[in-house]
């Protein structure tokens, strides 16, 4: 029977043991062992992969890894057969708070820090100066203003100031 493995000379047949299974559906050959990032209970004919977001933390194929304790936080990534949960790079975020999915490069003019779940967006006085969302807003220099979300300080008109630092309001 499939999921099962019989010495030579026995008199019956096993299940498979937990971690290992039946590749070849072949009672007469021995049950395969699973790779680490894999699970199988007893009896398998087939090593199931651990699903994206979560990870095989023992790295043991006789324990599931799809239970709450094996899931990976929001602001983390992993793909599936992974056995460590990958923190969002600093740039990226993990906009759907679902581990499964890939972190997501955050747009020019925002900023995030790694493990986060959100870009946000540069507040008005300052900029994303490089358009690189993984290096903090820059302040704009004096003599220059700018709105929230941008790449660039503008230089005031002549006449106009900015009053205080983090503005976007011009006073002449």
């Amino acid at each position: 029977k499939a999921g099962t493995y019989t010495a030579a000379s026995a008199t019956s047949c096993d299940a498979c043991k937990a971690g290992t299974a039946d590749l070849d559906k072949n009672p007469s050959t021995p049950c395969s062992q699973c790779q680490v990032g894999y699970y199988a209970a007893a009896g398998a004919t087939t090593c199931s992969i651990c699903p994206a977001g979560f990870i095989d933390r023992d790295g043991d194929p006789s324990t599931p890894c799809n239970a709450n304790a094996h899931k990976c936080p929001a602001g983390h990534y992993a793909p599936a057969g992974s056995t460590k949960c990958t923190l969002c790079k600093t740039g990226t975020a993990d906009t759907d708070g679902n581990p499964a999915t890939p972190c997501k490069v955050c747009a020019s003019g925002t900023y995030s820090m790694a493990g986060t779940t959100t870009c946000r967006a540069c507040v008005a006085g300052t900029a994303d100066v490089d358009a690189n969302p993984a290096t903090p807003c820059q302040v704009c220099k004096a003599g220059q203003y700018s709105s929230a979300g941008v790449t660039n300080c503008t230089t005031c008109a002549a006449g106009e100031f900015r009053s205080e630092e983090h503005t976007s309001e011009l006073q002449s």
